[in-house]
Formats: C-alpha cells, sequence, structure tokens
C-alpha cells in the first residue's frame, strides 16, 4: 500500500510538474501576442454609434431636401401656363399693303414676372415686338426686345401702343381671316394662338397709316444696312 501511494504521489508531482511546465510555455506564447485593445473604445462605442447615426441622418436629410427642390422645380409652372392670351386679333389690309399688326391682353396669373420675348407667324416673313414713341411731336414705331409681363398684371398690345408686327404679308389679310400666331416667353415655353382679321374702322385706319408709313421707310433702312 505504501508502494502504491508513493507512486501515486509521484505521479501527481509529475502531473502537475508538466502542467506547470506548459502554463510556463503558454505565459511565454501570451507575451509575445498583440497588445489588447484600449477599453475605452469599447467604452465610447455607445457615443460612436450615435455619431454615426447622427451624420447618416443628415446626409439622407440633405438628399431629400436636394431631390424635393429638383422636383418642385421640374413641377414648376412654365410662362407659357402662368400667362393667358386672351382677345387676339389682326388688322385686316387693303391690297398690296404689305405689313399688318395683331393685337391681344396678355394676362400674368403668377406670382412671378415674365416676358414675351418673340413672336412668329407663317402669313409673315418677319415677325417683331414693337412700341410707339413720340419723336418730335410725330408717334413713330420702334422695335423692342421683349415686352414685360408683370406678375399679377394685365399687359394691354394695343393701336397706338405695345403690338406685334407683321412684316412682309405672304397674303392679303382680309376681314374674317384667321392668322396663326405662336408667342415665345423668356424661358423659351411657347403658346399657339389664331387671330381673326378685323378690319378696323376709318377713323383708327387713318391714324395707324402715317405709322405704318413710317414703319415701312424704317424697315427698309433696316434691310439696307
Amino acid at each position: 500500500m505504501m508502494k502504491i501511494h508513493l507512486l501515486t504521489r509521484q505521479h501527481y508531482i509529475s502531473h502537475s510538474g508538466l502542467q506547470a511546465g506548459a502554463g510556463t510555455r503558454r505565459s511565454a506564447q501570451v507575451r509575445h501576442l498583440p497588445e489588447a485593445p484600449n477599453p475605452m473604445i469599447f467604452k465610447d462605442r455607445p457615443r460612436l454609434n450615435t455619431i454615426y447615426s447622427v451624420a447618416g441622418l443628415i446626409s439622407t436629410m440633405m438628399t431629400l431636401l436636394l431631390f424635393l427642390g429638383m422636383s418642385t422645380a421640374a413641377m414648376a409652372d412654365t410662362a407659357a401656363e402662368d400667362v393667358t392670351a386672351s382677345g387676339a386679333y389682326a388688322r385686316a389690309v387693303p391690297p398690296g399693303q404689305p405689313n399688318s399688326a395683331s393685337f391681344l391682353v396678355l394676362t400674368n396669373k403668377s406670382k412671378m414676372d415674365h416676358a414675351l420675348i418673340a413672336a412668329s407667324s407663317p402669313v409673315a416673313k418677319v415677325v417683331e415686338l414693337h412700341t410707339h414713341t413720340m419723336e418730335g411731336g410725330m408717334m413713330r414705331m420702334r422695335k423692342v426686345e421683349k415686352i414685360d409681363l408683370p406678375a399679377g398684371q394685365a399687359t394691354k398690345l394695343q393701336p397706338g401702343g405695345l403690338h406685334i408686327m407683321l412684316i412682309g404679308l405672304h397674303q392679303q389679310l382680309k376681314d374674317g381671316d384667321k392668322v396663326p400666331l405662336t408667342l415665345v416667353f423668356e424661358d423659351k415655353s411657347e403658346t399657339r394662338i389664331t387671330a381673326p382679321v378685323r378690319k378696323l374702322q376709318m377713323k383708327m385706319m387713318h391714324g395707324m397709316k402715317p405709322m405704318n408709313m413710317q414703319h415701312e421707310m424704317q424697315h427698309k433702312m433696316d434691310m439696307a444696312h
């Protein structure tokens, strides 16, 4: 029994030594491992997650605002949609008369200023925007680059004022005819209308003759240059 006990004790000591040796080797190996991460990193992780979440939310909001801005711009009405044309008509002319004019009312229903910048018609070689000015006691016509259309207001194109000039008619404009007109606004949007031809009263016709002759002379001079 004593021998068996000694063997058992010796075996225990040997086994413990092996374990101690293995423990020493493991300790040596552990000393060569990289240093453990700073515990503060894990401590601040909730704060970092919060920062990342806020940054992501801001980025999402900016993207949404940009998209909404683009969508709003895309849905904004054009000048042609904001401005209505009414009461359009063109002046009838006698045979051989090369020029005429068209008149109408342009109403800007929006809160934004617009402008009529051009017009065209298949009945004339040239279509221009004109107005009348008093020079040296005489009423003269001159070309304008645009006709302003203030927000919320109606702008009248009428005899003796602003009008659309039809220069170089392809045909005589008789009472009852129809003149197609295309109106072009500052944003390049267009409105197509039809202006019936009317024979103006003799008094108005008489008043228009000097202006019309002046326009013809001025137009010929411009063409010469």
